[in-house]
Parts: structure tokens; sequence; C-alpha cells
């Protein structure tokens, strides 16, 4: 029995592969420096081979805050919005002597130089240098807010969009013992930022320890707002100094402005673009209507400028109701593991919350009956209805990591039960499902894991690979730093690249570069069909170009985008972590059996099976019509699609999944 357990344990252990890698450091400050000691926490997304932004939460004063700052870098749901933009995310914990957070609030009194050290340091122990020169979304409480306006007026360049719940550049009427705040006309650069002011209605009302607090938000708003800057105000009802449901504007808002804001990397400029006017609304503070913008009113010290209709009808039922609908379903979980030990059968998955309404609970389905549920412990204060996760005062993540609990045992399971018979949704705190995710038996688990990799790239990369299906060397592709990089314009013409090898089973991982109106993809198990080569195909595409517009998720009209199944299977968008032309985006492909997965920068986007009715259907209505059996061979050669664009392909690792031994190559 000892054993027995032992074994589970390790399963479990092992199975609960985590999302991405968190790594800490401490600054000690200089002779100069005010603050007394400042530790940092950094969240790293999964499977991002390029940093696109840096989203850093500040707490407030005080010890209480303080004491679960660096968890604000292991909230789940700030953790998704981060995975979707390819950004990572960092929680603080900035001491002062004798809890005078005026010793870091003030950045120039060494707060800010701490914070630049340290993003040195993870630039080199991470390996991403672009660490130390990416843009920053700043969310602040409290102190913490007038912590990140002050960054606003003194990195104007740097900040993507700014949060400040409860705080200004300071208090009305505070002075400081060392530096002084940021004058509001002091940096015109800094009106260019858009920024939502947030804070409690209780806060302003007669006698207020924060009415000083919120005067100063007033004092820094109007002025903006006079010059025309891009920035809100929201006030939420029925609350005070608390975060309470904020984080649901702040994630909506940096949700909308990351992708307005990020430049083109096309146009190789580091500059930040600015917010346009033509699709932007208004709402008017004191009847919190909502309308698109009008020149007079672009100006108005009285209203907010909110970056696109969305958004502003976020801002207003927030500020009307101090709630936020969500009307679209959660990712689904990913990453199921069956593991039958004796008379129960153990399940484990992974998931990303839902960046609107997180995660109210799993729900575990055997053979289409639901089984249970997986929740989190009442916490009568801050979670009454038992969610999965929720936070505190300071809108810092409680209950510990939440990973280690997306676990179910089932003791009634029959002895016939298969691990395809288990399914899991994620259930938001709206109360809206995730679709299923499917079992996978935990020796098909293990199988990925503890088969090594082979790299098809870097190093005589195209010794991998030949010029068609029969052989042949490769056209117009060149070996250059370890990338293999397709010219649409080579003089002896262009060719796909094909897997001199054969395979069944594998996991397939690749880091691809698509140019302006780009057009490729990754085919597997290819096999002839009446004389034409034919396979699965992983679509790459410079999406925005063929499908101007397009939201998948959204728009009821399929279009086979980048990381679908190419005319067969959509996936599900509920989390969209597409990035442009000219950023490198990772690609997995999972094949095992009939099982099919396509990631993208770490999100799971398809899951199916070959052996479904469904597939079935989607081959009878698709251009492949002819042959029912397409795609369902069980191996193959892998393809990089020569599309006549320009792409380009590093990091392309294998790894077989077959549990028999692998055929030989042969043409």
């Amino acid at each position: 029995m000892i054993c027995h357990w032992l074994a589970l344990f390790a399963y479990l252990l092992g199975a609960l592969t985590p999302h991405a890698e968190t790594f800490d450091r401490s600054i000690e400050p200089r002779q100069e420096d005010a603050f007394a000691a400042a530790h940092y926490r950094l969240w790293m997304p999964r499977e991002t081979p390029e940093l696109r932004g840096l989203l850093i939460r500040q707490h407030g004063c005080g010890s209480g805050a303080r004491e679960k700052g660096l968890d604000h870098a292991q909230d789940p749901q700030w953790q998704a919005l981060a995975q979707k933009h390819g950004f990572a995310l960092m929680g603080s914990q900035l001491w002062a002597p004798e809890e005078d957070c005026s010793t870091w609030t003030m950045p120039e009194d060494g707060s800010a130089h701490a914070l630049e050290r340290a993003l040195e340091h993870f630039a080199e122990i991470t390996g991403h240098p672009e660490m130390t020169t990416i843009p920053w979304c700043l969310w602040g409480h409290s102190g913490g807010a007038i912590w990140t306006m002050n960054m606003v007026y003194l990195y104007p360049e740097r900040i993507l969009a700014a949060f400040p719940r409860s705080g200004g550049l300071s208090p009305a009427g505070r002075t400081y013992a060392r530096s002084q705040p940021q004058s509001i006309r002091g940096n015109p650069a800094a009106f260019k930022v858009p920024i939502l002011f947030c804070y409690g209605a209780k806060e302003r009302e007669p006698g207020s320890r924060f009415d000083a607090l919120i005067e100063g938000v007033h004092q820094v708003f109007e002025a903006g707002r006079k010059e025309g800057a891009p920035w809100a105000l929201a006030v939420h009802p029925d609350a005070e100094h608390e975060n309470a449901q904020s984080r649901q504007l702040a994630l909506r808002f940096f949700d909308t402005l990351i992708p307005k804001r990020l430049p083109d990397p096309l146009f190789n400029s580091n500059d930040l673009v600015e917010l346009e006017r033509e699709n932007a609304w208004l709402g008017k503070q004191a009847d919190l209507d909502i309308a698109p913008l009008s020149p007079d009113m672009a100006s108005s010290p009285n209203s907010s400028y909110l970056a696109e209709e969305s958004l502003a009808e976020s801002w207003k039922a927030f500020a009307t109701h101090g709630n936020i609908p969500d009307k679209t379903p959660p990712p689904p979980p990913h990453e199921l593991r069956v593991h039958k030990a004796g008379s129960q059968t153990e399940l484990s998955w992974n998931a990303w919350a839902d960046i609107e309404s997180g995660i109210g609970h799993f729900a575990i389905y055997r053979k289409g009956k639901l089984l249970g549920h997986v929740g989190g412990p009442e916490h009568p204060a801050t979670d009454p209805e038992g969610f999965f996760h929720t936070w505190n005062y300071h809108d810092q993540p409680l209950l510990g990591d939440p990973l280690a609990r997306m676990q179910f045992i089932d003791k009634t399971a029959p002895e016939t039960i298969q691990p395809e018979d288990y399914e899991v949704r994620t259930v938001n705190q709206a109360g809206l499902d995730s679709a299923p995710t499917q079992g996978l038996s935990s020796m098909g688990w293990e199988s990925r894991q503890n088969t090594s990799w082979k790299s098809l790239s870097g190093e005589n990369a195209l010794g991998h690979w030949q010029g068609s299906p029969k052989g042949g060397h490769p056209k117009g592709w060149l070996e250059k730093d370890g990338k293999l990089e397709m010219d649409p314009n080579a003089s002896g013409g262009s060719s796909s690249l094909f897997s001199t090898e054969i395979y069944g089973d594998f996991e397939l991982t690749f880091q691809y570069r698509i140019g302006k109106g780009g057009n490729s993809g990754v085919k597997y198990r290819m096999t002839h069909y009446d004389g034409q080569f034919l396979g699965p195909e992983y679509q790459i595409l410079d999406d925005e170009a063929h499908y101007p517009g397009y939201r998948p998720g959204t728009d009821t009209t399929p279009h086979y985008i980048t990381a679908t199944l190419y005319v067969l299977e959509m996936g599900d968008w509920s989390m969209d972590p597409r990035h442009p032309p000219g950023i490198w985006n990772q690609g997995r492909i999972v094949v095992q059996g009939p099982r099919i997965e396509h990631w993208l920068n770490g999100v799971c986007l398809v899951e199916t099976r070959h052996d479904t009715l469904a597939f079935k259907e989607a081959i009878a209505s698709s251009k492949f019509k002819r042959w029912p059996h397409y795609g369902q061979n069980a191996k193959g050669r892998i393809m990089l699609q020569d599309h006549g664009t320009g792409v380009a392909f590093k990091e392309v690792q294998i790894r077989s999944l077959d549990t028999t031994p692998s055929p030989s190559p042969s043409n």
C-alpha cells in the first residue's frame, strides 16, 4: 500500500507541469536610496520565444499590502492576460523604514533604479535580453497608484498604459521629505499615455480618511483631460479603498490597449503607437452616458476617453453596477491526465483562467454525466461562493498556487472505464462553461515526458529535410544563424521541406516568423492520395492580411487562421494568443493515435480526434471530400510549407511518442 501511494504521489507531482517559470530577485538599496529593501518576483509566460511587454503590479503602503506583494505575479487571471499577449508579469515587495512608504512611492528616491536592476538580472537569467527594453503596463493600488503615476511622468515613452486604483501623483497638499511628486504639467509626454483612474465611491464621502488622496486623483485627471489626454476615470460604486471587483475593469482595459499600443514589428521601431481618435468613445462623468468621441468633448475635464466601444460599455457597466457582464466562455482546460490506481481513478489537469471572469470551478464528467466539481474553500469575507480562486483587499490572490488543486479522485470508477470517457470543463465566475477537454491516459502522458528530443534545425538543419516526397535537395531555403529561412525570390525557385524520416505518434515544437502577407504551414502524417501528397495542416498566416478584422470566437464565419487544423477544425478561441508578423511565435503539434493537438504560444487551440463522427463530417464538407480517410493514417512525413512568401523557422524539435518501433525511412 505504501508503494502504491508513493507511486501515486510521484505521478501527480510529475504530471502537474507548470504553466511557466517564476524567478525571485532581491535588490539592496544604495547609500542614496530611501527604501529599506526591494524584492521582485517575475512570472515568465509559457512557450513565448519573444517577450512583448511587462505587466507590473505594485502593492500599496503598509505591512498588510506588502506581505503578499510578490503574489501579484501568481494571480491566474493576470497570468492569462500576460500569456495571451506575450508579456511577463511582476509583483514586488518594497520595504519602507518605519513604514513610511513615501520612501518608495517617489520613484526617484531609489525604487525606479531598483526595478531597473531587477530587470537587468531577469534579462540575464531568463535569456530574454529584451526584458530591459520592452514596454510596461503599470497597475498600482493606493501608495502603489502614486508610484504608478509618478513612473508615468518619469518614463512616458516606456509605459504602454496605466491603471492607478485610488491614487494620483500624491494626496492633495502633501509634501515629502525628499523628492517631491512630479508636476502635473511637468512632462507633456505623460499626456499621451492611456490611463484609467479608479477609486471607490465611499472614499470621497464627507469625513473619509482618503479624501485628500482622491482629491489628488481629480487634480491630475482633470488637468490631463483639459490637455486632451487619453485618460478615463471610473468611480467604483459601493466600494471604499478595497479593490473589490475593480480587476474586471483593469483587465479589460489592458486587454484592449495592449494590441493598440504595441509597435508594428515590421517597421523596426520601438515607439509605442499613439492612440487615435477615429474609433474612440467618451463617457460623461455626470450621467455615465457613452457616445463616439466628438471634437467638442475631446478635451473635456468632465469626460473619460475610452479607446473603443467595447471598453466604453465596460466602463459604463462598472461605474453603474460595480460589475461587468461576461458573455464569453472561458478557455477549456488542457493536458487532462487520467491514472488508474487500484479501485479509484485520479485526474489532474492544467487550465488558463478566463481573463474577464476567472475560474469559478471545474466540472468533472464521466461518459457525459456530471461526476463532481472542484472549487475552492469558502472564505466568508472574500469568497463566500467558494470559487476556485479569489483575491483580497489589495487584489492579491488567495489560496496559494491554484495549479496544485487541479485534481479530482473518482472513487466509483468501473473497471472498464477508459481515459477518453472523462472530460473536464472550466466554469468561470460568471457561470459560463468552457468546451470540454478529454482525458489522456497517464501512460500516454508519461510517453510525452520520457522521450528525448531530436533537433530538426540548427547546425546542418537541411540534412533533416528534402525537397520533395521522393527526395532531392531543398530549393530556396537558407540556413542562417540557426534558422531555416525561405527566400521567395530565390533565383533557382523554391520548394517545401519534407522530413527525411517518417513519423507516427510525435510531439513537434517549432518557432516561426511569418512575413507581411505571408502564408505557410506545417503538415504532418503526409501520404499519397490518388497521386497527391497530402496531410493535416497546422496553418500559418498573416491573418490580418488574409482576413482583415476577423475575430475568431466572435465572428460566426470560420476562417482557417494561424494554428487551426486547416479546413477541418477551427479550435477554441476563447483565448487568442497570436502575435503579428515579424514576431517569433511558438507552435506545437501533438499527434498520438487518433488524438490531435495544436498549440500556439502556450495555449492549446485545437484538441480533436480523427476517429470521431464530427471529424469525418468535416472531411465530407471540405476540399478533401474525395478521400473519406484523409488525415487518418498512422504515419507519414512532416512538411514545412513553401507558399511563395517569406517565412522562417527555428528551434524545430521532435520527439517520438510511438510505443512500437518506428518504421525505417523510405520514399
